[in-house]
């Protein structure tokens, strides 16, 4: 089977996300590809040694690609931030899979848009949140399952990074991005949540703009700036403060030019602009539904050694930190006063590792969850319709005429097993009878292997109702006006009240 990919916003993370599918050994090709820069998406996409059908469509606008969408097995939406919820809403109804890069929506309008267009949607999503799947957090996760920090108290997560890339690049433009909470913070909020098990109760949040506050123009590059030499973050500096390079030349390089990543040369520009809307220090406190305190924080000032990426959690039998800048995990184990160290290997995938996962499932959903029906539209059909009516007759139909416009097969079964924990068992439903009814129930609709079984039945207050069951289907009599209960027992030792 060759997964055919779709792609709309075709930057360097869609292409990256492209290019894994063939890491496991599935056949691929990129099919169909809508980008603004259709130049630049040829070129993300060479970078990363995607594979490209021949015949791919390279458009500008999504009608484009729509009624190109024929025969896709997934969509990878790669867009800047701020259009992740239009482009899905609109991708919705063509019931193709569809992998989008987070933030899925930066306001709350844009929330409840898609609560309302996929709230009932058979299409499969999956969300680009790879940080949870990390093998250092998976490890994390077997840790606190075991019990080793015995009940969990506090949660305490933090990332200290440099803002240079933040605060000189497309980043930098609010209207993109939705600011620095939606483009860093949500991957470790998501993945401490997930280590802490409970949704969120109550919750504040701060953040503001302290180092990188300043009153350039917008557009400023070093090569035009009168304070050069005198800037903290300027070429000079680059060399005789921070050594980070060889002469002021190429510190001016450096201050000046973005790396291209396969696409055209691109600027960076001054990042103490008075316009810059992101920020460079963030902070939240949350109390979470099992009554864990849950603290992030993030700065975009630190560089070199003093960045760090991780956690710590808190327990009253141990404590759990987490390193990811080192793949390391330490636990303390207060009964012991014991320290035990695990260095974790994150594998050569990006997120830590956490893409190797998401990328297997989302080749999993393409796989199992649609199935394409297009190839079934050939030659004609014969329409019955109206044909007994006078003036009507026979008619074939050309069915390449429904190619592209009938979506795809869903397999609802397969669709559940991929969800985490396969959904939730089936349940005798409560029956209601009137005196001297009868209703029915199939028994094996709700155990597994429910065919195979031999079923029992015994009714609490048999002066409301009585019940005979004939194989797997279970009769209940209304007796008299009331209600009672019923215990159904299989012959696999189940058993349901």
């Amino acid at each position: 089977m060759t997964l055919k990919i779709g792609i709309v916003g075709c930057g360097l993370q869609a292409a990256t996300i492209a290019g894994y599918l063939g890491a496991f050994g599935d056949d691929y090709e990129v099919c169909a590809v809508m980008d603004l820069n259709c130049e630049n998406a040829r070129g993300k996409l060479a970078l990363k040694e995607v594979r490209v059908a021949k015949d791919c469509v390279f458009c500008s606008d999504l009608d484009t690609f729509i009624a190109n969408s024929s025969g896709l097995s997934g969509i990878i939406i790669g867009t800047y931030c701020t259009f992740h919820t239009p482009v899905a809403c609109a991708l919705e109804k063509l019931h193709i899979p569809i992998y989008v890069e987070k933030p899925v929506a930066v306001n709350r309008e844009q929330l409840m848009e898609l609560h309302r267009v996929f709230a009932d949607s058979t299409t499969s999503v999956m969300v680009s949140l790879p940080m949870r799947f990390a093998p250092l957090t998976q490890k994390a996760k077997e840790i606190i399952d075991s019990g080793a920090l015995g009940k969990l108290g506090q949660v305490m997560g933090f990332e200290e990074t440099s803002g240079e890339v933040y605060f000189t690049t497309w980043y930098r433009d609010y209207e993109k991005t939705g600011g620095m909470f939606m483009q860093k913070a949500v991957h470790d909020i998501d993945y401490l949540l997930y280590l802490a098990a409970s949704p969120v109760k109550r919750l504040c949040a701060m953040k503001n703009k302290v180092c990188y506050a300043g009153d350039k123009p917008y557009d400023l590059t070093c090569r035009e700036c009168p304070d050069t030499a005198s800037c903290p973050k300027g070429p000079l500096a680059r060399f005789d403060e921070w050594g980070e390079v060889k002469s002021f030349a190429e510190g001016m390089k450096a201050a000046t030019e973005a790396p291209t990543y396969g696409g055209p040369a691109r600027k960076r520009f001054c990042p103490y602009s008075k316009d810059i809307a992101i920020e460079d220090v963030t902070a939240c406190i949350a109390e979470l539904e099992n009554g864990v305190q849950f603290i992030h924080t993030q700065n975009f000032i630190v560089s070199g050694g003093a960045g760090r990426r991780g956690a710590r959690l808190v327990g009253d039998r141990g404590v759990l930190e987490i390193d990811f800048n080192n793949s390391k995990l330490r636990l303390h184990a207060m009964p012991q006063n014991s320290i035990t160290e695990y260095s974790v290997s994150s594998g050569a995938l990006s997120h830590y590792g956490g893409d190797r996962k998401l990328v297997k499932e989302f080749i999993e959903l393409m796989k199992n969850t649609a199935i394409e029906i297009d190839s079934y539209f050939v030659g004609q059909k014969q329409s019955h319709f109206n044909h007994t009516s006078p003036g009507f007759s026979v008619t074939n139909r050309d069915l390449s005429e429904y190619l592209g416009k009938m979506g795809r097969l869903v397999d609802a079964g397969a669709l559940l097993r991929a969800i985490e924990g396969n959904g939730s068992p089936m349940l005798v439903p409560n029956v209601y009878v009137a005196p001297g009814s009868v209703e029915e129930l199939d028994l094996s609709r709700y155990f597994p292997n429910g065919e195979q079984l031999t079923y029992t039945c015994t009714i609490s207050d048999t002066s409301v109702a009585s019940a005979t069951i004939n194989g797997t289907i279970l009769k209940v009599k209304g007796e008299n006006t009331g209600s009672t209960t019923a215990t159904i027992k299989t012959s696999a030792g189940k058993e349901q009240s």
